[in-house]
């Protein structure tokens, strides 16, 4: 049992700088893969409006090298942003007031092109542009409280749901730990 050990931590040793080698050279890959989790922040009077104009971004990203340092993929993500909070909530309870709550939904979906650079050893710059297509779902909803037996309950009074789809383009920067 010791041997097989021994063996295998000897083994991890050898094959560990050619590992670090291949890293070095290699920006991204001949294909490349990542989970991202960004923020993002609206600039439309819309969300300033709701009073959330900033968010958490989700999403994956795949991207293929086409020749040395220019890679061509894609990326899917979603962002969320909403009117309602719980604080607001309980205050318009209190005070049995109607409340109206604004949600928007959307889902990013986009073709990029980037060149990348190696900045140091272990970060990768690069830039690139693309087209998008996205779609934004807002949800508006009015609620009402209603007094049964001393406590109040919110129902909904009015409802409607808005879809668009959206054409667009970005360009953007992004830094990779490799």
């Amino acid at each position: 049992m010791k041997r097989w050990l021994l063996f295998a931590i000897g083994v991890v040793f050898v094959m560990t700088p050619a590992v670090i080698q291949a890293k070095e050279r290699v920006l991204l890959g001949d294909a490349n893969f990542a989970v991202k989790l960004d923020y993002i922040s609206f600039s439309h009077d819309f969300f300033e409006e709701i009073n959330d104009d900033a968010t958490v971004y989700a999403g994956i990203e795949a991207y293929g090298k086409v020749t040395d340092n220019i890679y061509l993929g894609g990326e899917i993500g979603t962002a969320s942003v909403s009117s309602a909070d719980l604080f607001s909530g309980i205050i318009h309870a209190l005070l049995s007031v109607q409340k109206d709550e604004v949600s928007a939904d959307i889902t990013f979906m986009e073709l990029n092109v980037k060149y990348a650079k190696d900045i140091s050893r272990f970060f990768v710059v690069d830039v690139g542009t693309g087209i998008s297509y996205n779609r934004a779902l807002v949800e508006f909803e009015t609620r009402d409280w209603v007094d049964i037996g001393g406590t109040n309950y919110g129902v909904t009074v009015n409802s409607r749901e808005e879809s668009e789809w959206l054409f667009g383009g970005q360009v953007f920067a992004d830094r990779t730990f490799k």
